[in-house]
């Protein structure tokens, strides 16, 4: 599933604040090139060695060095780190892309994409549905739900529900809910759900899973 773009926790937020502040505060420590005294030192790795405007890159670097660094196309200039997770929140992670427009210093030379990963709500919400077992994972982006708990059952249809593989067809069929049996990957009677979306879409996923497990007979 999609990562969705801007959903950040106040943290990122903030980085995202600083970095603007940042091309700010190197805008007006530039001296009018009118003045008698004015002289701007253009930084070592400035647009003509790296494409973009060398403060701005630099700012961006400095400010996004607690998250882990990806990858920096200093010529695009295109900056992206690899998840970061708040040791004070374990069950969220974040990355960060940030674009760096063009060449000129400008307030907003920047954008910033943030990108963010919940787990404990889709497991809160598999825990509440009706025979599914759903243990709490560590460090993937993805949960196996047991559904053993629904095999022997009927839908409303009068459908028996044999297996895992029954199981998703009738979540698909009977809410649009598209996952993966996880007999496919040795883990049945279960399906996998990756949580790497956006939280509003995670939540109706969750409900619809729900409502079709209460309409087992």
């Amino acid at each position: 599933m999609p990562f969705v773009r801007g959903n950040s926790m106040r943290g990122l937020i903030i980085t995202a604040a600083a970095l603007s502040a940042l091309s700010l505060a190197a805008c007006g420590g530039m001296s009018m090139p009118f003045s008698k005294s004015s002289k701007v030192k253009a930084p070592s790795d400035n647009a003509a060695a790296i494409g973009v405007n060398g403060y701005l890159w630099r700012a961006t670097l400095d400010t996004l060095s607690f998250m882990p660094l990806q990858s920096a196309d200093p010529y695009g200039g295109v900056i992206v780190t690899d998840w970061y997770t708040n040791p004070e929140k374990p069950d969220e992670r974040f990355k960060c892309t940030v674009y760096i427009l063009d060449s000129r210093l400008r307030a907003d030379g920047l954008n910033v994409a943030v990108f963010k990963q919940r787990r404990d709500l889709i497991v809160s919400m598999l825990k509440q549905s009706k025979g599914l077992r759903c243990p709490r994972p560590e460090g993937a982006f993805y949960v196996y739900p047991s559904c053993a708990g629904a095999i022997g059952k009927k839908t409303p249809e009068g459908k028996t529900i044999a297996n895992d593989t029954d199981f998703v067809n009738y979540l698909l069929e009977s809410e649009g809910i598209s996952v993966v049996q996880g007999s496919a990957f040795g883990q049945g009677p279960a399906f996998r759900i990756s949580y790497a979306t956006a939280t509003d879409l995670l939540e109706e996923a969750g409900r619809r899973i729900q409502r079709a497990c209460a309409a087992l007979i």
